[in-house]
């Protein structure tokens, strides 16, 4: 269809609904968590990486809440509660322990239970996995205080500040390095178990922030609670110890793609995984959110599997490492388990060692073009991120045209963009070019070395409601393009520069290890002053530290006075390993507006700083520009299968990297 009007634009992006993820993925506590229940009280065996209060103000994910929803449900049906419930909170687990928690269920009985926690008469007995315990049983004590940062330090003696700790251990069983510990708490710290434990040279498994080995979940666990009757005796509330325990202990996973030959463990990471996305399901209950990453490889325990949520619809992916590869019956092991989850259809990408020199990601045998298991999505399927609505095809290909891990990125983006001229370059689907459009740019320049990509972003502006007369798209390979906009003394005020790990054109080599310096010399040189560059890089050699210094290198080599340099956080549903970076790494680079750089001359081959060998350098030619969606092509938009000269945007989809 030819361009549409403005006033035509939004019906067009009516033209179908983005499905919401399915009810089941973000289950609510259910009965079968009650451990023991009187009129006055109720347990609950606690999952892990549940919180056990609101993060924040209006979130639905915490214990209290999801306890307080389930009760008042009993009397008034599956859908409606039928009134508020009061619970009384005196206790309470890191978001990351599983195990025993009591509530009042009465105003009358709150403060028996407060004085009982108070008064220490309520015995908790945790058990925990641990490296590096050795001997028999024995008490620790130690004075523990807060940071500044907010981790809490075990002080050799007391001090103002600091807080007695005493905790009874007890050897219960050993294999290996791994000991299993059961844990009588004196005293009530926050992180007394994991500080202490740590302090006396045996951290947790799974306790990333207090030194412990990487593992599938912090192995801590409330095994039992206990109030002292009024006979002297004991009634104690066990939550049973969790299978995850014993399978560590016993070596069940020291293959790590063993996971994928337990249904009920696989089954269990990926609840985890699930539970750690929580905060996400206001956002997508509210319409204003539809895809995400569900599983992010082993910053969720699950060595070379990642997991996209695209509504009704996941994407797995599959990266073929060191640590082993995937054999047919791991394959419909995954897909099963996901379905499980409520899913529509699922779909899978496989991702071998050597993609980057994998010309077709097309091919049946790498991204099939069907579901594996279940329904095929609509092509284009529809889903919302930050309220805005997108385009993706999850059958075409290793990429489905949507990089989830930036979805904080174009928020930032669309926050910063209000008036301004905006280049994106490396643009493919033009994500961020619409993000920057939504939120306010005055003109937005998409660059990227194919028509087919610009052509698809277009489409993505009619989607979310915007014109895409109204910005440019020049389909020209970004070196070029760059030099040819310094030498007419073009400047943008915002600048979008996420290139691929690797890309070759016929004008082009990049390589992001060895390149990057080069690119950020281009780049900069049309920056405006007091202008402001989102760089990023998701090549697994370079490092955070590094790209830092790659980016204040080539600034300080032009005399560009530095307004900023911050780097970008990670979105909460990419965590990276345990002691490891992150795959993607960004920096906001804000230049200072009271002078400019003091710019050489952008002559053809000229010299810029690098960490390696520049790429060749790039000829000026002029832009390649894209007509209105739908509008004749003359033929040059091309075919399916990528030819070498889109083997830029081919391996922009990142069939090497971080899986996006």
């Amino acid at each position: 269809m030819e361009n549409a009007e403005p006033q035509e634009i939004a019906a067009v992006s009516q033209r179908g609904t983005a499905d919401g993820v399915p009810a089941v993925f973000w289950p609510e506590l259910d009965e079968s968590c009650i451990l023991q229940e009187t009129d006055d009280r109720i347990f609950i065996d606690k999952p892990p990486f549940v919180p056990c209060q609101e993060a924040e103000a209006g979130a639905a994910d915490d214990v209290v809440t999801q306890l307080a929803h389930l009760l008042a449900m009993r009397a008034g049906g599956a859908q409606v509660p039928v009134s508020p419930v009061y619970l009384g909170v005196h206790q309470r687990l890191d978001a990351a322990t599983s195990g025993v928690l009591v509530y009042a269920k009465r105003k009358e009985a709150n403060a028996a239970l407060a004085q009982a926690f108070e008064g220490r008469t309520a015995k908790k007995v945790y058990l925990a996995i641990v490296t590096g315990w050795h001997g028999p049983a024995r008490t620790l004590t130690h004075h523990l205080a807060k940071e500044e940062d907010g981790n809490i330090v075990a002080l050799p003696r007391p001090s103002k500040v600091s807080q007695e700790a005493i905790t009874v251990v007890t050897p219960v069983a050993r294999n290996g390095k791994y000991s299993m510990l059961e844990l009588e708490l004196q005293t009530g710290r926050t992180h007394q178990a994991r500080v202490q434990l740590a302090a006396a040279g045996a951290p947790i498994v799974g306790d990333d922030l207090y030194g412990g080995e990487p593992g599938a979940r912090l192995y801590l666990h409330a095994s039992s609670l206990s109030f002292g009757g009024s006979d002297g005796g004991r009634d104690w509330v066990v939550a049973p110890r969790p299978k995850a325990f014993d399978d560590l202990l016993a070596g069940a996973f020291k293959n790590p793609h063993a996971v994928y030959r337990d249904a009920e463990e696989l089954h269990a990471r990926l609840t985890a995984a699930a539970e750690r996305r929580r905060r996400l399901q206001k956002d997508c209950e509210s319409g204003s959110l539809s895809t995400f990453r569900w599983v992010n490889e082993e910053g969720d325990a699950l060595p070379g599997l990642a997991i996209d949520v695209y509504g009704r619809f996941a994407v797995a992916q599959l990266y073929d490492r060191d640590e082993g590869t995937f054999s047919e019956a791991d394959v419909k092991a995954i897909a099963a388990a996901i379905r499980k989850f409520g899913f529509a259809g699922v779909y899978l990408k496989h991702r071998p060692k050597q993609a980057n020199t994998l010309v077709d990601t097309r091919r049946e045998d790498v991204a099939p073009p069907h579901a594996i298991l279940g329904e095929d999505a609509p092509d284009p399927y529809l889903v919302i991120e930050n309220g805005v609505c997108f385009e993706t095809r999850l059958g075409d290909g290793l990429s489905t045209g949507l990089f989830l891990d930036m979805r904080r990125n174009r928020k930032v983006v669309r926050e910063l963009a209000a008036g301004h001229r905006v280049a994106n370059l490396f643009a493919y689907h033009c994500a961020f070019s619409v993000a920057a459009a939504v939120g306010g740019a005055r003109e937005v320049v998409s660059v990227d070395a194919t028509v087919r990509a610009l052509e698809r972003g277009q489409s993505n502006f009619v989607a979310a409601g915007v014109d895409p007369k109204l910005h440019r798209f020049s389909a020209e390979d970004c070196f070029s393009w760059l030099e040819r906009t310094a030498k007419k003394g073009e400047q943008f005020d915002l600048i979008i520069c996420d290139p691929p790990s690797y890309s070759k054109t016929k004008k082009t080599r990049f390589v992001a290890s060895s390149n990057y310096a080069e690119l950020a010399d281009k780049v900069l040189r049309i920056l405006a002053p007091g202008g402001k560059v989102l760089f990023f890089c998701n090549h697994r050699g370079m490092y955070q530290t590094k790209f830092r210094r790659t980016i204040l290198g080539a600034a300080r080599a032009l005399e560009m006075p530095i307004g900023q340099l911050k780097d970008l956080s990670v979105a909460i549903d990419f965590p990276h390993a345990a002691g490891g970076d992150p795959a993607l790494k960004g920096v906001l680079f804000t230049s200072n507006a009271l002078s400019g750089a003091k710019l050489p001359p952008a002559e053809k081959g000229a010299k810029a700083p690098s960490s390696g060998k520049p790429a060749a350098p790039s000829k000026p030619g002029s832009a390649s520009k894209i007509p209105a969606r739908g509008a004749p092509t003359g033929g040059a938009t091309p075919p399916r299968g990528p030819s070498k000269a889109s083997l830029a945007s081919t391996t922009r989809g990142r069939p090497g990297g971080r899986g996006r």
